[in-house]
């Protein structure tokens, strides 16, 4: 089955963490794998071997769906560039392909920070009550799912938010419990608590009808 299964990974200038990221993923025999650069400097391309590339403006939303839109698998599956796979994540996600569905996996944050194990529980159990879920947690979705929504939200922001409450109102995600591993180094780097609020401020924002695009004004005028 993970021949019917696209793997799409949005990157800008992060060439040391996606090549770890392809390094596990040349492991299997994905239909295939594709590369959506946002206009990196970091000469990435030297680690592309049997990957495809694809080029979009710079933002991960549009990123993502100029990537699964160039996708031709029956599945896709969305990566960030800076995650690691644990052993059993790829093999628990291909038992599941079987009939068309959507879901997420479980993450870990890799860092070392007694407050990473909490939000990591807390992320993978709110999840599972409310159905959204979020880039980290690598959202896979069968095309005739996103078909049916009008295939990948146009907006530069919130994407992730959006395909879930889009999906679930099909059907509830396919929960899988091993682990996809992050890094905490956005939230080292900027404050775990700070981090923390910044992102629940810009989701109340959007649940209450802010436009994604002024979040992006908001979000990158702060970087």
């Amino acid at each position: 089955m993970l021949d019917q299964l696209a793997v799409v990974i949005p990157v800008y200038n992060e060439a040391e963490r996606l090549q770890n990221l392809l390094a596990q993923l040349r492991r299997f025999s994905f239909g295939e794998v594709i590369v959506v650069d946002g206009g990196s400097t970091d000469s990435y391309e030297n680690l592309i071997e049997g990957e495809r590339v694809v080029h979009a403006r710079k933002g991960r939303g549009n990123q993502l769906r100029v990537g699964v839109e160039a996708a031709k698998g029956d599945w896709i599956w969305m990566l960030h560039a800076d995650v690691m796979l644990s052993n059993e994540v790829v093999p628990q996600l291909e038992s599941k392909l079987s009939q068309a569905g959507w879901g997420r996996c479980d993450i870990k944050i890799r860092d070392k920070h007694f407050l990473f194990l909490c939000i990591a529980r807390l992320m993978n159990v709110r999840s599972s009550i409310t159905s959204i879920c979020t880039g980290d947690q690598g959202i896979f979705v069968h095309r005739e799912l996103l078909n049916e929504i009008g295939g990948m939200p146009d907006q530069p922001l919130m994407e992730d938010i959006e395909l879930s409450r889009r999906l679930k109102r099909l059907q509830k995600p396919i929960r899988i419990k091993a682990k996809v591993i992050v890094s905490g180094r956005k939230w080292l780097r900027e404050g775990i608590v700070r981090t923390i609020l910044r992102m629940w401020c810009f989701r109340i924002a959007y649940w209450v009808g802010v436009s994604p695009f002024k979040l992006e004004s908001w979000y990158y005028r702060d970087q």
